[in-house]
């Protein structure tokens, strides 16, 4: 539940370009979907996916 929260919180802070924000608990959030269900695991590899939104996005924001 607290995993799905952080995901959830960080998403959103993703949409409102709030980058700094929501990759520690983007991050806490992967490391415990991975800790409880596996790398594979299908919900974990939307989080996974998410973070690489967030990486990309921050990658991109300090490039300009």
């Amino acid at each position: 539940m607290t995993s799905r929260l952080l995901n959830l919180l960080g998403t959103h802070f993703l949409a409102k370009a709030m980058h700094v924000e929501a990759e520690p608990l983007m991050r806490r959030a992967l490391a415990i979907f991975v800790a409880s269900l596996g790398a594979e695991h299908p919900n974990t590899r939307t989080v996974k996916r998410s973070y690489g939104l967030l990486l990309a996005a921050m990658n991109s924001s300090t490039e300009e």
